[in-house]
């Protein structure tokens, strides 16, 4: 699948649009396809991202193309966090034991993201 979805990236021109955020923001296959590769060499690097899930918490924005590409390239299964409450969060963290988290949600701080994630240790 991995092959497949880089040959299809790489089909492309570079500058036409891959993305549209709410806001407007505009990213080009290349510019996703760049910061995809950056994040996936991450990923394997710092978690043993293969074959295992990567919870991916982001907005409607073009982070998440990016963030659900690098899982892919890395060869780990993106699985969208949900909005959940904390303590169901727990549950779907500790059942997913996920190999990462990638999170580009402006408001990190103390969230129900950090509250499950000490939960389950």
């Amino acid at each position: 699948m991995t092959d497949r979805i880089l040959h299809c990236f790489l089909g492309q021109p570079g500058d036409r649009p891959a993305t549209i955020g709410l806001d407007g923001t505009v990213w080009t296959f290349d510019q996703v396809l760049g910061r995809a590769l950056s994040v996936s060499q991450q990923l394997r690097a710092r978690s043993q991202t293969a074959g295992r899930v990567v919870l991916l918490r982001t907005g409607p924005t073009p982070l998440f193309s990016v963030a659900d590409l690098a899982v892919l390239l890395a060869g780990g299964v993106p699985a969208v966090l949900p909005d959940l409450p904390g303590e169901q969060l727990a549950a779907v963290w500790h059942f997913l034991d996920p190999a990462a988290v990638i999170d580009t949600t402006a408001a990190w701080g103390s969230s129900a993201l950090d509250d499950a994630a000490r939960r389950t240790g």
